[in-house]
Order: structure tokens, then sequence, then C-alpha cells
């Protein structure tokens, strides 16, 4: 089975899955939740994976595209940033190995920040976004510029 779509709750899958079923593309829903929130002391979100048979993949995504522009559940999606994919994990840590549980102790007591993960482009982001800062033409950010002196009274000795 392979990820189609990825939700932070369970009723958009839920509708899409009989959606693409009525289709005649077999989907069936993955509820990872319970092992976000014991295994790796995480946040419940994209826990919820809409898959679908390989061979059916590329049929269930033209769908998807298709039913983009009508369908709101898909709009709930989860998504990568940076190549829209919607294979993604939270947190970012591999499944296959006990050593994200101590990642996951780490995280839980403030020492590393939990971040969304795409299978595809391999880029994390932050559930949490900081606003924009500017930056330069080599993406450092920069600093406020010193304005007018300040209107200080300086004291004077009497």
């Amino acid at each position: 089975m392979v990820t189609i779509l990825t939700f932070d709750g369970p009723v958009e899958a839920q509708a899409l899955k009989q959606r693409f079923e009525a289709a005649g593309v077999p989907a069936h829903v993955l509820d990872e939740r319970r092992q976000q929130r014991y295994r790796f002391l995480a946040e419940e979100r994209a826990g919820i994976h809409l898959q679908v048979a390989r061979e059916d993949f590329e049929r269930a995504r033209q769908l998807a595209v298709e039913w983009e522009a009508t369908d709101l559940g898909i709009k709930q999606a989860v998504y990568c940033p940076q190549c829209k994919s919607s294979r993604v994990e939270f947190p970012q840590v591999t499944r296959k190995f006990l050593m994200p549980s101590v990642y996951a102790f780490l995280c839980a007591i403030g020492v590393c920040e939990q971040r969304y993960y795409c299978e595809d482009c391999h880029y994390t982001w932050s559930p949490h976004p900081k606003p924009d800062q500017p930056t330069d033409l080599l993406g450092w950010p920069v600093r406020a510029k010193a304005s007018e002196p300040s209107a200080r009274t300086e004291a004077h000795p009497s």
C-alpha cells in the first residue's frame, strides 16, 4: 500500500476512502495517531494516511487532482510546502528502530523540536511556523537598521 493523502483527522480520510472506492480504486485508512502519542510522545498530526495499492497509485493521484477543485476534504490534507506531496509523517523519525524513542524523549523535554517530514523530497518543517523575517540576497536574516538617535534626555550635572 502507498500513501496517497495524509490528514490530521479521520473524517476527511474516511469520506475520500468512500469516494475512491466508488470510483473503482480500493483504498485503506491507516491510523498512526496512537503510535505517535505513545511511542513518540507527539501531537496527533499527519497521523491518518489514506492508502491505495501501488498499481492504483497513478489513477488515484489523477482522481485526487480532479477532485481538488471541488472537494473540501482534499484541501484538508497535509502537504509538503516544498514539493506539494502528501506523503508526510509527523514527527520526523523512522518507525523502524527503537532509537527514535530517545529522540522523542528529547523532544518532550524541549531539547529538540518535532517536525513534519516529507517522504518524497525529505524536507522537514515546523508545525508552528515562525513569522517571516526579512532576509538578504543570500538568505541571511536582515537586522533592523538603527533608526534615528533616540530622544533620550541626558542628565546634566547640577
